[in-house]
């Protein structure tokens, strides 16, 4: 093996834990998760992967916790919102 791929997990490794979690989550949230999504979850159990995390198990809950976590991320805050300045009491003319 090339010294420099040592570290590196292969992809057979790390498909299923990413098919796993995009499923599960699929379902309990009940919409899918676009292109960039499924690109960066593969780019973070990837990761994990080669800090020496082989549990396939493990990687799909370190899945499903990114896809939850992105997206929290992705909903607007309700109080950073701008507010319409409501008017208090008569109308001037």
């Amino acid at each position: 093996m090339c010294p420099a791929l040592k570290g590196m997990s292969s992809i057979a490794e790390i498909a299923r834990p990413i098919a796993r979690a995009i499923n599960i989550y699929c379902s309990v949230a009940g919409h899918g998760i676009d292109i960039a999504a499924r690109r960066d979850l593969a780019r973070h159990i990837k990761r994990l992967a080669d800090q020496g995390v082989a549990d396939p198990s493990r990687l799909t809950v370190h899945g499903l916790s990114y896809l939850q976590n992105r997206s929290h991320d992705a909903k607007p805050n309700p109080t950073n919102t701008p507010r319409r300045k409501v008017s208090r009491g008569r109308r001037q003319i």
